[in-house]
């Protein structure tokens, strides 16, 4: 099992968000689905881009206490929104805060953040494996579209 500092989790966040943007999502290399899910990138692609991002450092890091994070704004009984992020020995790691306009920054890698502090956490795995062979075939050619872009 390696151990990963904040820096380096911050630098692999930000190669691995970077790599996202730059991807090819056309419905030709990733199909209808996988262009469907990551065409409005950042926007509504949390969970997609927190699970391949989880993918790529169980595999390359073989990081063992990653856990996915899914919480929900809720003021009374008004939904604002969900959002998905990974944890790893407390530090959050989230590659799409963007979306949402509040937070600049298109990548957070802290232990402390006021922005997810706003969110109800709903479900937390506490020990998450990620294995590209446990995914759908549309997130599977997404992956490959960011991989050729690290």
């Amino acid at each position: 099992m390696s151990e990963l500092n904040e820096d380096k989790l911050l630098s692999l966040a930000k190669s691995f968000r970077n790599a996202i943007d730059k991807a090819d999502f056309s419905i030709e290399f990733v199909g209808d689905e996988g262009n469907n899910r990551m065409k409005s990138f950042p926007w509504g692609a949390c969970g997609e881009a927190t699970k391949l991002l989880g993918v790529y450092l169980t595999e390359k890091y073989h990081l063992e206490s990653l856990f996915e994070v899914y919480a929900q704004i809720v003021e009374g009984k008004i939904w604002h929104g969900s959002h998905r992020w990974l944890e790893y020995n407390g530090i959050i790691l989230d590659i799409t805060p963007d979306q949402f306009g509040l937070v600049k920054d298109p990548v957070i890698v802290t232990s402390n953040s006021y922005f997810h502090s706003t969110f109800a956490k709903i479900n937390c795995k506490t020990r998450y494996y990620y294995f590209l062979n446990d995914q759908p075939e549309w997130m599977i050619r997404i992956y490959q579209a960011i991989i050729k872009k690290l």
